[in-house]
């Protein structure tokens, strides 16, 4: 990794510099494979840590090796003990049968801040993504939270981050965005029906009772993705 950046940057600099891209490009790559080597070690350490806690029995026979090579090499580059927890719950539920060993998973956490963290946490922490009856669905599908509220209420904690994190979810794949309209769409219009009564009954111009009578608004609501995330990286007792 070492001559690979000292080549890049001697590249760059131009053969003047040969001397600074030997001295300095071998140091950083030395530099980088350590700091990931760490990344790795910490994050191994929470694993099992993880199965501890919760009681797991973790059989590496579960994990295929393209989902175990695609978690060391995002993990490595993870520093953050937040998102290194959430790594750490992945395999370990992964490698106990609990959850899929899905590579998609790791792809989406990969690309996760701690405040993506955060927000994900928010939405999802009050939907148990494992009971798939109809109800449970449809309320997952149909939650009232509305993009602007929820944003609003983040700021709360997180004035600066909330709308980048909602927007990088969606853009993720954790959240999709929805519009719903007001039950006034549907409303009859009296004056209408007083004209059915009469037999003079026109047809009315339903785009224009839609325009005038309602006001879309934004909903959040979960992915099957998003959902698979959640029930391997949230904690059980998180869901009510």
């Amino acid at each position: 990794m070492g001559e690979d950046i000292g080549k890049v940057a001697e590249a760059i600099v131009g053969p003047p510099a040969g001397s600074f891209a030997d001295v300095y490009g071998v140091v950083i790559g030395d530099r980088i494979a350590n700091w990931r080597l760490q990344n790795v070690i910490r994050a191994h350490a929470k694993v099992q840590s993880v199965a501890d806690a919760a009681g797991l029995k973790m059989v590496v026979a579960k994990i295929p090796e393209r989902f175990a090579y695609s978690w060391f090499e995002e993990v490595s580059k993870q520093d953050n003990g937040d998102l290194q927890t959430l790594f750490a719950k992945l395999l370990a539920r992964a490698a106990a049968g609990q959850i899929a060993p899905d590579e998609r998973l790791t792809r989406m956490l990969s690309l996760f801040t701690p405040s993506d963290a955060r927000v994900f946490n928010a939405f999802y922490a009050a939907v148990d993504p494992s009971d798939k009856s109809p109800l449970m669905r449809q309320a997952i599908s149909r939650r009232q939270v509305a993009r602007g509220s929820f944003i609003d209420k983040l700021r709360t904690d997180m004035p600066e981050e909330a709308a980048k994190s909602v927007e990088a979810l969606e853009n993720i794949g954790c959240f999709q965005r929805r519009v719903r309209f007001g039950k006034k769409v549907f409303a009859y219009d009296p004056s209408w029906m007083r004209s059915v009564a009469r037999g003079q009954a026109v047809e009315p111009d339903w785009d224009k009772l839609i325009k005038d009578r309602t006001e879309p608004v934004e909903f959040i609501a979960a992915t099957e993705l998003g959902e698979l995330l959640a029930k391997a990286t949230l904690d059980r007792a998180a869901f009510s």
